[in-house]
Parts: C-alpha cells; sequence; structure tokens
C-alpha cells in the first residue's frame, strides 16, 4: 500500500479533531514537564504546597522561578506539542470504504489513541511526580486528632505579667540546623553558621539532643504560608480551604492565632516582608487577625527604602530588610502600648539563594555563601537590638520557617538517613530553658511557647496542637512519634473544616 503523505483536504470534524488533541497533548505535557521541574527545584514534598500557590495566586513570584518554570517545563511543553501537531497534520486522510481508504482509517485511528494515550500517561505520570495520589487518596482519609488534642485558644486560660513583654519574632527563610557543618550537629561540610550556632548556644534553644538543634515541620506546614499558620496558630494549613473564607477574604477564619490573643491586650503589631505582602495569602490570614500595619517591598517605596520600582530576588534583599526593621522598631516601641513585630528573611529561599552585594566567596556553593551571609546579617541585626533601650523587655525569637526546598541543595550535601531539623533560638525569654534539650516536637509548639516566652501562664500549657516546650510537658510528637502524628495531620479532618474554616467566630 503507497502513502501519501501530502496535505490532504481537510473538512470541519477533521480540523477539529486535531485541535482537540493538541490541546490534550498540549495539557499533558504541560503537567508532565511542569511536575519534572517541580520535583527537581522542590523535591519530593507534599501536593499541598504547590496547590496552595495555584489557589492564592502567584502575584509577587520571585522572577527566577519563573524563568525556571519556562525553560524546564514550559519549552519542552511547546516543543514536543508542536512535533505531536506535524505528526497528527500529516496522517493520511481518505474518504469513502475500498481497502485502501480503510488502511487509512486504521492508521489514523491508531495515530490518534496514540496522541490520547500521550495525554493520559503523561498526566498520570505528573501526578505521582507531585504526590497528588498521595494528597488525594488522604481526603478520603478521616483522623480524630482535632477532637482529641486540639485545644481552643480563645477558651484557654492565658494569663499575661503585669509588665508585658515586647517580641520581635524573625522568621528566616528555609533556615535548619542541618546548614551547621559536621561538628556542630549539623550534615555539611562548610561551617554557614557559626553565628546563629552560637546564638542558639549562648541561648534558649530546643532540641532533640543535649547540643544545638531544632523541631520539624509537617504535612501542611512546609511553605512559608503554611508555616506561619502553624508558628502563630498551633495548626497545620489543609484543604480544602473553605469557600465561604475566600468570599470573606480571608484563610481559616475562625482559627485563633497569636496576633489576636495580643491584640486583646492591646498590643501594637506589624509584620515585616522584604516581597509582597500579599503573595501566598499572608497578608490576607493576618490582616483581620489585630495586625496593625504591614510593611513590605510597596512602603519600602514609599518610606525612602529603596528606590520606587526597585525590585531584586522577591522585591529586596534582607540588607533592606533589616535595615527597615531598625526605623520600624524605634517607632513602635515609642509607643505607651507594648509591641510585636513579626518579620521574613527571603535571601535563603531557593534556587540556590539571592547572593547580595555583602555575600563572600569563602564557600564553593552559592547558596552556602548566601546562607554565610545571612547568618551575619542576622547576628548583626540582633546585636543591633540588645543596643537599644526597648531590649531589656523584649523577647526576640529567631526560627526557620519551614526546611528548606533548595532540593539540589540538600541532595548534594545531607546523607539520606540525616533528619533535617528547623533552627531555633529565644532571646532575652521570661523563663529558663530547663527543659529545653532531648525533645521532639513540631512547629505547631512554638505557639504555646512564643506566648510562654513572654511571660504569659497557660493553664495546661497546650495551645493548638502546640504544647509549651517551656513546662516540659509531653509534646503531641513525644506522645505518638513524629512519623504516626505526621500522618495524622495529612488526613482529612471534618472538625478541622468545620471548626476553622466553616464556623463563624463568635
Amino acid at each position: 500500500m503507497k502513502l501519501i503523505y501530502s496535505l490532504p483536504k481537510r473538512d470541519k470534524k477533521y480540523i477539529f479533531s486535531r485541535i482537540l488533541l493538541t490541546l490534550l497533548m498540549f495539557v499533558g505535557f504541560l503537567a508532565f514537564f511542569s511536575a519534572l521541574w517541580y520535583h527537581f527545584v522542590y523535591g519530593d514534598i507534599g501536593f499541598d504546597g504547590l496547590f496552595f500557590t495555584l489557589v492564592a495566586g502567584m502575584g509577587g513570584v520571585q522572577s527566577g522561578l519563573v524563568i525556571s518554570w519556562a525553560l524546564r517545563g514550559l519549552l519542552p511543553t511547546v516543543l514536543a506539542t508542536v512535533a505531536g501537531f506535524f505528526l497528527l497534520l500529516f496522517i493520511p486522510y481518505k474518504k469513502g470504504k475500498s481497502k485502501e481508504q480503510r488502511e487509512f482509517k486504521k492508521i489514523r485511528t491508531v495515530a490518534l489513541s496514540l496522541a490520547a494515550a500521550v495525554f493520559i500517561s503523561f498526566f498520570a505520570t505528573a501526578g505521582g511526580l507531585a504526590n497528588m495520589y498521595i494528597w488525594i487518596g488522604n481526603l478520603f482519609a478521616e483522623t480524630d486528632i482535632y477532637e482529641e488534642e486540639y485545644v481552643a485558644p480563645e477558651d484557654a486560660n492565658i494569663t499575661f505579667p503585669e509588665q508585658k513583654r515586647n517580641l520581635i519574632y524573625i522568621f528566616l527563610e528555609s533556615m535548619e540546623t542541618t546548614f551547621f557543618s559536621q561538628e556542630m550537629g549539623g550534615a555539611n561540610k562548610d561551617n554557614c553558621l557559626p553565628n546563629l550556632h552560637k546564638l542558639a548556644s549562648d541561648n534558649i534553644n530546643f532540641s532533640q539532643n543535649s547540643s544545638v538543634g531544632g523541631g520539624r515541620d509537617t504535612e501542611g506546614a512546609s511553605w512559608t504560608s503554611a508555616a506561619m499558620v502553624s508558628h502563630t496558630a498551633g495548626i497545620p494549613m489543609r484543604f480544602p480551604l473553605s469557600v465561604k473564607g475566600k468570599v470573606n477574604g480571608d484563610i481559616l477564619p475562625s482559627a485563633t492565632n497569636l496576633t489576636e490573643i495580643l491584640e486583646e491586650q492591646g498590643y501594637n503589631q506589624a509584620v515585616l516582608f522584604g516581597s509582597n505582602a500579599e503573595y501566598g495569602g499572608r497578608k490576607m490570614f493576618f490582616e483581620k487577625r489585630g495586625m496593625d500595619r504591614f510593611y513590605d517591598i510597596y512602603t519600602a517605596y514609599e518610606d525612602g527604602i529603596v528606590p520606587e520600582n526597585y525590585w531584586e530576588w522577591w522585591g529586596m534583599e534582607d540588607i533592606h530588610l533589616f535595615e527597615y526593621a531598625k526605623k520600624v522598631l524605634p517607632t513602635m516601641a515609642s509607643g505607651s502600648e507594648p509591641f510585636s513585630l513579626t518579620m521574613l528573611t527571603a535571601d535563603t529561599h531557593h534556587v540556590d539563594g539571592y547572593k547580595c552585594k555583602y555575600c563572600n566567596d569563602e564557600f564553593d556553593e552559592q547558596y552556602s555563601n548566601v546562607l554565610s551571609c545571612s547568618d551575619r546579617q542576622v547576628y548583626e541585626f540582633i546585636k543591633w537590638i540588645q543596643q537599644q533601650p526597648f531590649y531589656e523587655n523584649t523577647a526576640i525569637i529567631i526560627t526557620g520557617d519551614h526546611a528548606t526546598m533548595d532540593y539540589r541543595y540538600i541532595v548534594e550535601n545531607t546523607d539520606t538517613d540525616y533528619t533535617r531539623r528547623i533552627y531555633n533560638c529565644f532571646i532575652n525569654s521570661a523563663v529558663g530553658g530547663e527543659n529545653s534539650k532531648n525533645r521532639e516536637f513540631i512547629t505547631c509548639d512554638m505557639f504555646p511557647t512564643t506566648l510562654a516566652a513572654m511571660g504569659c501562664i497557660i493553664e495546661g500549657d497546650r495551645l493548638g496542637l502546640g504544647t509549651n516546650l517551656f513546662s516540659g510537658k509531653q509534646t503531641l510528637t513525644e506522645k505518638y512519634g513524629y512519623e504516626n502524628l505526621n500522618r495524622e495531620l495529612s488526613k482529612r479532618s471534618e472538625f478541622y473544616n468545620t471548626q476553622f474554616d466553616l464556623k463563624d467566630k463568635l
């Protein structure tokens, strides 16, 4: 049989079928190559973070990630789709019922079936790479961890000291004790964080051993927005985030957090980002919870921290973030009410971090140099705070928000059996750290522990799913074991959905 590959005369059905199959191939290829990119950049993390970012919106995302996705995700998708389109275009086409025409029809059916198979197989593979099936499976598994262990902060008996303590809470992007040298208990060959190690050693550090260590994040707390919920509300961020919450412009509208408790106590509160405050729903979560002021890249334009239309990395580098904080803090401290300032750094965000003008080239890898630079900047900022008149009555908490997503760096520098931990340091706490060592805990425990560091007495020493680590009381991680607890937190909870997401606050 002679096949003629010249362009045939096409009818509407022919053209429609090829356009439809081309679109299906495009979706399949896009899902597959995007999932490959996602796995390359983020590693084997949960599907929650990806889903939330897509739902919350990508406004303000770091341009390097967009470029990386365009090169590794979008470009191969376009090339593969174009190739597939031309293969479909030159499928022999001939109407009729002769033997030759029937052979043409068989070839066409096989080719079109293969195009459809490309969509199905590539889309299915993408779901596996992004851990989507595990996530879907967890939607059908129910947990009762909240019914059994959750302590509602609004019902808890929390007593503040007569002289209320100020709070400076510094989230360090992706900061792990993993980045300590192996001699200091970390996994790196490089000594990237000597100053943060010193701060933790000289002050209070909650650790899994007798040295400097840390806690762990969980499902629903492994990206920044979710980590902030975990640290301040004692619960992870789980799905579905309610339709009602979206309509009201809120995330978990019925979940009480730290800033609401401080609002009731008359605190002047602000949060400071070097990026867009609205990215990832961060402003949405805090703005209805007593946060008086949001400082970010856009207010930095107004306040003369950086020139208008300035944009580096996620907005402005940490050198400008700390400069901004040095202007904001004295103003907040000059008022008659106690204050709370929350900050989030960004230079150590993946991929490879942002190498600013103060970064050295002491190490072979850029991320190590960025970590080292962040280490110096944080230490200098803490020393500045300690020289200010408000320091004496101010608790400072330095913590990583979650484990890093810089997958390549971790694979190349960390043994597979090393358990990664999130950095923490409590400076000028109102209580001592007698119970700080040989502890197993998660970021949810930071919620009541923060209040305790401010001198608060919490009846029962539990808030949310968190335990006051200063008390020495058993954490849920110590009670259930990390793997079992994390497994329960990944499951669906009707209590969670109705109590935090759908229920009106009284």
